[in-house]
């Protein structure tokens, strides 16, 4: 995949990446379902980016098991996110996370990734501010190599 960063397969576990849910519980990764791909945003992500990927994000859920899609916020302050999830309301589940123990959340930047049926992090992708044909060719082999249309 183009602009695609290779991971060392990361395994995400519940010891690792607990979440926030939209009633303000704590959610262990254990419990979603995979291979799962995350969409990542933090408060410095492009507006403009986080924006037109959700748009991407709302047609896929149209299309494959809406369970397999989270959007995943980082914001430091629980008011922050349900301020997003009340102005965003999405199909999709969205979930708050302050710290991942990823690299690719140090560049504070939105970012893509799939967690495998192992919960080991995989194509990891950042999406081209001014170019949304990556995003597509990044949406189309993710969906062709691990989701069944719906």
């Amino acid at each position: 995949l183009p602009f695609e960063i290779k991971t060392d397969g990361k395994v995400l576990t519940s010891g690792n990446l607990e979440v926030i849910d939209s009633t303000n519980q704590t959610v262990s990764l254990s419990t979603l379902k995979t291979p799962l791909l995350v969409f990542r945003i933090t408060p410095s992500s492009c507006s403009m980016c986080v924006n037109r990927e959700l748009n991407f994000i709302h047609l896929l859920s149209q299309n494959v098991d809406k369970s397999r899609i989270i959007v995943l916020t980082g914001y430091d302050h629980i008011r922050e996110y349900f301020v997003f999830l009340k102005s965003h309301r999405l199909r999709v589940s969205v979930y708050n996370a302050v710290k991942l123990d990823l690299p690719a959340d140090k560049s504070g930047n939105a970012y893509l990734f799939l967690i495998d049926e192992d919960h080991k992090v995989q194509h990891v992708f950042f999406p081209i501010q001014n170019d949304e044909s990556f995003s597509k060719t990044y949406y189309e082999n993710i969906i062709k190599k691990y989701f069944s249309i719906v």
